[in-house]
């Protein structure tokens, strides 16, 4: 027999199911089914509440000029980010209405805040990384 966990369960609650527990003797009830809900960590989410909180990783070119950046909410939705240009390793962008359902408010859910890191491009040839370097000296910074 299966029991129904409530949508946006929270860690540590417990949970009583009467008359699910053992019934290994037959001459009185059942007795009561006790749960205690331990929520494993996610490999992409963080819970804070109802709040789901993401890292995701960004070029730094992508970053300097502005880019879109696609992302998996946690019902699988795609949606396009749009990074400003210059925007910085750890500016997050918050997306509302895109993290956990609250309790007894079906139309209601917390928010996604998703988290930049910013990287460093690798393997540019050699034409970019020209490019990289007139524009790095125009900025006033020495070479080599």
């Amino acid at each position: 027999q299966t029991c129904a966990l409530p949508i946006c369960i929270e860690q540590n609650t417990r949970m009583r199911y009467q008359g699910q527990g053992d019934h290994a003797n037959t001459s009185i009830p059942p007795g009561d089914l006790f749960i205690s809900i331990n929520i494993t960590d996610h490999p992409i989410f963080e819970r804070h509440g109802h709040d789901l909180h993401m890292r995701t990783s960004i070029d730094a070119i992508g970053a300097t000029v502005g880019t879109k950046q696609r992302i998996a909410c946690i019902d699988g939705q795609l949606l396009d980010l749009t990074i400003p240009a210059g925007t910085q390793h750890g500016t997050f962008f918050r997306v509302p209405n895109k993290g956990m359902s609250i309790r007894n408010q079906p139309n209601k859910k917390g928010d996604l805040f998703v988290h930049t890191l910013i990287t460093i491009p690798t393997g540019l040839n050699e034409e970019q990384m020209e490019t990289l370097k007139k524009i790095n000296e125009q900025l006033g910074n020495k070479k080599d």
